[in-house]
């Protein structure tokens, strides 16, 4: 039996777009490296982000990227999920027509539907949107800069060949139909594994549902505390710090009492 922390990045361990704080990546390592956890981190992100946030954490992590579309296990992609290349090419058309920003996530580098477009997702791997129009196969996420406030129009769209997730940043994530985390992380758990789950956002739901015990970090999911395994803490980085290291003893008895560092 293995204990695996399974946890989103930006709003839950990481905030304002930067890698989790120094106690965070040191409380994950402890678990990792002291207590034989394992560590997947589960996040709307692409796998591009794990090596730049979490260093030499990093070969240890398994992924589930781009909302489980994309999901890694020891360094090895496991499964892909990517949109229909017709829905991608209606869904590109109709953001077009209105002006809208939007990014095409391959995995490995995505494209701009103009200069700037989500510039959180940052330079690397940016690319221009080609002259003749974007590759349409391979598309493990298409990200929408406004799609929180478009989220119906975006559902209505793809018509229950995509999942829709809305963000509170304001920006929506579409992803191939049936790919949430929790899909994502069954595929790499063993029948005895015990998941603790952290999460904060409507795309974190059936993460933090599925989980043996979950955290729900700041304010978003209103009432989703009152299941019984789930408990909220303030996006703060010391309570999340400890009600993590709290949590994880909680699920794996074998762990010694000892005061977190």
């Amino acid at each position: 039996m293995s204990l695996v922390i399974a946890t989103d990045l930006d709003g839950t361990i990481a905030f304002d777009n930067r890698r989790p704080d120094r106690l965070i990546r040191a409380v994950l390592s402890r678990l990792v490296f002291g207590y034989d956890a394992r560590l997947v981190v589960a996040t709307a992100r692409s796998p591009r982000v794990l090596e730049a946030w979490f260093g030499s954490l990093g070969p240890f992590i398994s992924g589930v990227c781009c909302n489980g579309a994309l999901v890694s296990e020891g360094g090895r992609e496991v499964h892909r999920a990517a949109l229909l290349p017709e829905l991608v090419r209606e869904v590109a058309l109709a953001l077009g027509a209105v002006d809208a920003a939007f990014c095409l996530d391959y995995g490995d580098g995505f494209v701009e539907s103009r200069p700037g477009a989500l510039p959180w997702m940052g330079e690397r791997a940016r690319r221009a949107m080609p002259e003749g129009g974007p590759r349409l196969d391979g598309v493990v996420k298409l990200c929408v800069a406004d799609g929180a406030g478009r989220a119906p129009e975006l559902t209505a769209l793809a018509g229950g060949r995509a999942e829709v997730f809305p963000h509170a940043t304001g920006d929506a994530d579409v992803v191939a139909a049936g790919t949430n985390k929790a899909n994502g992380l069954a595929r790499i758990l063993a029948d005895d594994d015990v998941v603790l789950a952290l999460g904060n956002d409507l795309n974190d739901l059936e993460l933090l549902r599925s989980a043996d015990r979950a955290v729900v970090v700041g304010t978003g999911l209103p009432g989703i505390e009152r299941l019984g395994h789930v408990v909220r803490t303030p996006a703060d980085i010391g309570r999340i710090a400890a009600t993590l290291m709290s949590e994880a003893r909680g699920l794996a008895p074998w762990m010694p009492r000892a005061r977190l560092a």
